[in-house]
């Protein structure tokens, strides 16, 4: 992996499992969709313990998208995870968005930040 690139951030502790995911399921949609490997370490003390270390590990676009999409998980907690990421998705497939440009997201409900639930569910 010669260009490979890696990229650490912080994230706020409760939104570990909305990353993570039941039985791992959203981190492996994450990982599908944005081709990186990401981590989170539960055991790094940052001195913080509201805040957990992620990894993302990949090619530069790759490690671009699954920044994003973990960034953007935890802009919207109220809403459903699978839901934010095909939002946030559809937007840069179709709504002319460039993975890394960030928020503000002139498409989206809300400028995509602390979205609210439309259909009754929630994370």
């Amino acid at each position: 992996l010669g260009d490979a690139k890696q990229e650490h951030i912080l994230v706020p502790a409760q939104s570990v499992g909305k990353i993570i995911g039941r039985s791992g399921e959203m981190i492996r949609e994450l990982q599908s969709r944005s081709h990186a490997k990401i981590q989170v370490d539960h055991h790094k003390h940052t001195g913080m313990e509201q805040q957990k270390h992620v990894t993302i590990t990949g090619t530069e676009l790759a490690v671009t998208k699954a920044k994003e999409m973990v960034l953007f998980l935890v802009a919207n907690p109220l809403m459903d995870a699978m839901q934010s990421i095909n939002m946030l998705v559809e937007d840069k497939l179709h709504g002319g968005g460039v993975w890394g440009s960030g928020p503000p997201y002139p498409n989206l409900p809300n400028m995509g930040q602390n979205m609210q639930p439309t259909d009754g569910r929630s994370c």
